[in-house]
């Protein structure tokens, strides 16, 4: 009897661990579609921008990037010079372990900080990296209108790609 009780034992013990570290490899946007609960410190070193801050009825464009990546470079330059196509979206930017000095330089000098429907600011809880799994900067990820998630783009995208994302996000 003991087994028997042994072998079934062996054969439901991986089929148990499997299928809990299959649940573990699925990531957080994947499970639940809305615009996460973003935090992020803005520029000030003191306001914080959340999701609640968002504007309604708008799609949302979250890039995640660091200031010192040369793609996120050329991904503001690029944004900033097609926002006439890209401003029905709203896009929030954020970054992580870098100075709110050098975050706002870089809003700056790309262009971004002229722009109403742009935000810009640091993750103090490492929550964006974690949530997307991001690998890459710069990483993008568009919602709709609705706060539901319509796509993403792993290591940046071209501003016609954007377009079209956003305007499938309406």
């Amino acid at each position: 009897m003991k087994t028997v009780l042994y072998c079934l034992l062996l054969l439901i013990a991986p089929a148990v661990s499997f299928a809990q570290s299959t649940e573990d490899t699925i990531p957080p946007y994947k499970k639940d579609p809305n615009i996460p609960a973003l935090k992020i410190l803005e520029t000030d070193s003191v306001s914080f921008f959340s999701r609640d801050d968002l504007p309604k009825n708008r799609p949302v464009v979250i890039v995640y990037f660091n200031p010192d990546c040369g793609h996120c470079q050329l991904e503001a330059k690029e944004i900033a010079d097609h926002m006439a196509t890209l401003d029905q979206a709203f896009f929030v930017w954020i970054s992580y372990g870098h100075p709110e000095k050098e975050i706002k330089a870089f809003f700056t000098k790309y262009g971004l900080s002229k722009f109403k429907n742009v935000r810009i600011g640091q993750d103090p809880h490492y929550f964006i990296p974690s949530y997307y799994r991001v690998a890459f900067t710069p990483y993008i990820a568009v919602y709709s209108s609705k706060g539901k998630f319509v796509t993403e783009f792993r290591d940046g995208a071209q501003p016609e790609q954007l377009q079209q994302a956003i305007e499938a996000a309406k």
